[in-house]
C-alpha cells in the first residue's frame, strides 16, 4: 500500500475514533468526568497490503543454480530464468504460464524466482508473490466493504506480479474479469506477469478476455 493510500487509512480509523469521543462527551457529565476509561477499544490497523506479506513464507534456500533440471521441466526453468534475467525476453513471454502437478519442482521454482527479483530489486521496485486463493477471498472481502480501487491499487503498479494456485479462478467469472483489468494494465506498463498453476490453462473456465490475455504470451510444462 503507497503511502498516500495508508495515510487515508489511518486519517479514516482515527475520524471515526474522534467522532466516538465526541459522542460519548455529549452523552452526559459523567462521561466526561470517565474520560480515561472509554467504554470502546480502537481496533489496530492492519492494510491489506500487512496481510498479504504476512503470508509469504519464502525458502531462502531455492534458487536456480541448486533446482534439479529433467527433460520435463526444462523447457518451463529456461523460460523463467530468462523472464528475470533478460528484459527484452520477458517482453515476448509476457505472460508466462507454467503448469503442472509436479509440486515440488513448481514451488522451488516460485521461492528461487521471488529470491531472485528480491535479489536485484531495486528501492522503487515492487514485486508481489500471490496466492490465488487468499487474493479471491480479499477481492470478495474489499467488494463487500466498497474498496475494490484501493484493493486494486496495491497491485497494479507491481513490476513483477507471481500467481501460484491459479487453477481456483475456474469459472469464477467475476474475479477472472477483475484479474484481466489487472494483468492488462500491469502489461501495458512494460512489467511483468508469472502465473504458476496445477493444470494447462485450456483447462481452465475462463472468460475470453481473459483467454485471450493467456494465450498472448508462452506456455511451460514442469
Amino acid at each position: 500500500m503507497n503511502n498516500e493510500n495508508f495515510k487515508k487509512s489511518v486519517n479514516n480509523n482515527f475520524d471515526d475514533l474522534f467522532k466516538k469521543i465526541d459522542d460519548y462527551l455529549k452523552e452526559s457529565e459523567d462521561n466526561q468526568k470517565n474520560i480515561l476509561n472509554p467504554p470502546w477499544v480502537l481496533e489496530p490497523l492492519e492494510p491489506i497490503f500487512e496481510r498479504f506479506q504476512k503470508s509469504k513464507e519464502i525458502d531462502k534456500k531455492y534458487n536456480f543454480s541448486n533446482f534439479k533440471i529433467t527433460e520435463i521441466n526444462k523447457f518451463a526453468y529456461t523460460a523463467l530464468k530468462n523472464v528475470l534475467y533478460d528484459k527484452l525476453t520477458s517482453k515476448m513471454y509476457n505472460p508466462l504460464f507454467i503448469y503442472g502437478k509436479n509440486e515440488s519442482d513448481k514451488n522451488h521454482l516460485i521461492h528461487a524466482s521471488y529470491n531472485k527479483l528480491l535479489e536485484n530489486k531495486r528501492k522503487e521496485e515492487n514485486i508481489e508473490l500471490v496466492n490465488t486463493e487468499n487474493f479471491y477471498l480479499e477481492y470478495i472481502k474489499n467488494k463487500k466493504d466498497k474498496s475494490l480501487s484501493t484493493f486494486k491499487k496495491i497491485f497494479i503498479n507491481t513490476n513483477t506480479i507471481i500467481f501460484d494456485n491459479f487453477e481456483f479462478i475456474d469459472s469464477k467469472d467475476e474475479i477472472q474479469e477483475f484479474l484481466f483489468s489487472l494483468f492488462n494494465h500491469i502489461k501495458i506498463n512494460n512489467n511483468q506477469v508469472i502465473i504458476f498453476s496445477q493444470i494447462e490453462p485450456k483447462s481452465i473456465n475462463m472468460i475470453p478476455q481473459l483467454t485471450d490475455f493467456i494465450n498472448s504470451g508462452l506456455f511451460a510444462a514442469i
